[in-house]
């Protein structure tokens, strides 16, 4: 049986019996990354000492890392520009607020913190 064509969204192959396999096929874009030799080979003693299997996934994660700190940062400051705005009303503790950023950011990306 011929694959289906996976240039994007779900497909599914039919098997025997009741069950499908789907796969998802994500499109991904290749950009060229220039590191010098320090920097590499930091990022090789990283690789197994936190068990990456390849530097593009290393890379991925530290973008992954590095955007949702910008959006926790974000958030803070949303969060500061609103704690002066309530005057007479109880306000939040810093770590009230970092909190309840940090639970956005959290629910944003479907992680569950309870």
């Amino acid at each position: 049986m011929p694959l289906p064509d996976f240039s994007g969204g779900f497909s599914a192959i039919p098997t025997k019996g009741l069950n499908t396999l789907y796969i998802l096929s994500i499109t991904m874009e290749a950009i060229t990354l220039k590191l010098d030799t320090e920097l590499l080979k930091a990022l090789d003693k990283s690789l197994k000492k936190n068990m990456y299997s390849t530097r593009t996934e290393f890379i991925r994660d530290a973008i992954r890392h590095k955007l949702t700190e910008q959006e926790k940062q974000e958030a803070l400051r949303k969060l500061a520009a609103l704690k002066g705005s309530l005057k007479g009303k109880a306000r939040m503790s810093d770590e009230m607020a970092g909190e309840l950023a940090f639970r956005k950011i959290a629910k944003k990306h479907r992680i569950n913190l309870d």
